[in-house]
């Protein structure tokens, strides 16, 4: 079987949740619904100004997961973006896992997802997958803001998903050496993880997920990042023809 590590960005999530959505009860779902096979863990603490590197480290001291669960610390917030990719920087297994510290969408699908991947497969999840299954819909317009961006995504790179911002990617670890950074600081660099490796010929796949949005979404918040946003996309495009050359080249 494939070799896995989850990379996990995290940014204050010991301040997030109570009881059963608790960043130490996340941690434990992960830890049962991935104990069938072998993994590791890499979470990349993003400069965090509450105890979460803390709670991490007694999560694994408490069940002796030294080793294979490991926390890296930034000194200061530089956005998840470069979390992920400092993660991915730091594995060496054979297929990396992309997973949201809120774990809005559970882990569970990557077990059998890694039992039958190719090297050159990468599988992201979907909200929009006829089994998937949602829980706290979103607002009606967190959708329209959603289906824009999906939109003006695969008519900018032609990735051809419905949902690349899912907090759920199973990535081969062999493309990823070649992983640009130009929109490391926006979150539109999850598209460019995926042009990457488009471009190196990987299939893109989507799976259907289970997906349960734990805090309410700020709609200020998304109605804010628009113009931020497309101008990070746009810049990101221009960069298209550097990123095609790079990735193509061995």
């Amino acid at each position: 079987m494939s070799s896995l590590t989850v990379v996990i960005p995290c940014y204050n999530e010991a301040s997030r949740g109570s009881g059963d959505t608790s960043f130490r009860s996340r941690l434990s779902l992960l830890m049962n619904q991935l104990s069938v096979i072998e993994y590791k863990v890499i979470l990349v603490d993003d400069g965090s100004s509450d105890d979460s590197a803390k709670v991490f480290e007694d999560f694994v001291a408490e069940n002796n997961l030294y080793g294979s669960w490991i926390c890296l610390r930034q000194e200061k917030n530089m956005g998840k973006g470069r979390a992920v990719l400092r993660g991915i920087q730091s594995s060496n297994t054979d297929f990396i896992l992309l997973l949201d510290a809120d774990m809005s969408v559970e882990p569970y699908r990557v077990v059998p997802l890694i039992q039958g991947i190719r090297r050159n497969e990468c599988y992201i999840g979907t909200r929009y997958a006829v089994n998937s299954k949602i829980a706290n819909p979103r607002t009606p317009l967190r959708k329209f803001i959603s289906f824009c961006c999906k939109t003006l995504v695969n008519i900018a790179f032609g990735l051809g998903v419905s949902d690349s911002q899912c907090g759920f990617k199973l990535l081969p670890r062999d493309y990823c050496d070649k992983l640009t950074d130009f929109s490391v600081d926006s979150w539109i660099y999850d598209v460019e993880i995926l042009y990457c490796l488009k471009c190196q010929g990987v299939a893109i796949e989507e799976t259907a997920i289970r997906w349960d949005n734990m805090e309410r979404e700020s709609t200020v918040r998304a109605i804010n990042s628009i113009i931020p946003s497309v101008k990070a996309m746009l810049v990101l495009f221009g960069k298209k023809p550097f990123i095609k050359v790079h990735c193509r080249n061995k």
